[in-house]
């Protein structure tokens, strides 16, 4: 458990979306993963000044903070729905 903070939050999907990919967005991805959140960050929901900033931050996201970086489209909404109503 990291935080020493309850018990572990990895249950927990998230969903990311937003500008900037490369600030913003890999801020907000840091912080979910020292929580322990899985984390989803579509990347053609997320946008930087330019694409070389893009997609190194969806590396370093994918790299460093395990998110799952996959296109919209192929989100597997109908699972994560499945999982919500199970707990």
């Amino acid at each position: 458990m990291r935080h020493g903070q309850g018990e572990p939050r990895n249950r927990w999907n998230v969903i990311v979306a937003g500008l900037t990919t490369n600030a913003c967005v890999s801020l907000t991805v840091a912080d979910l993963y020292v929580r322990e959140f899985k984390i989803f960050v579509p990347q053609d929901c997320v946008q930087a000044l330019n694409s070389a900033d893009h997609e190194r931050a969806l590396q370093l996201m994918k790299n460093s903070f395990a998110a799952n970086t996959i296109l919209s489209s192929r989100l597997p909404l109908s699972k994560l729905r499945a999982l919500r109503k199970r707990r």
